[in-house]
């Protein structure tokens, strides 16, 4: 995937990543603004793309992820924020 887009935006597909490029100043503030807008976009199409296409029955649980009761709110935040930072280091360490 990014292999076939990556010479159109550099590969960014999520917005954390255009954030660090920002942080990082190897994008200006306005490109990666405007390249955020365009994701958030471009997820809000693709969710109805796919809730136009997924049967109706199974529409009340399109991507819904449910977290184990044994893991705190906080917890989980702290899980996402982890798994995040590992993806922006594998980006930025390319």
């Amino acid at each position: 995937f990014f292999q076939a887009l990556g010479h159109v935006s550099g590969g960014h597909v999520n917005p954390a990543v255009t954030l660090s490029f920002c942080l990082a100043r190897q994008m200006s503030v306005l490109r990666g603004l405007l390249y955020m807008v365009v994701q958030i976009a471009g997820g809000i199409a693709a969710a109805g793309i796919l809730y136009g296409v997924v049967p109706t029955i199974y529409q009340s649980s399109i991507g819904i992820a449910v977290k184990n009761v044994n893991i705190s709110d906080v917890q989980a935040f702290g899980v996402e924020v982890m798994t995040t930072f590992s993806l922006i280091m594998a980006i930025q360490g390319t």
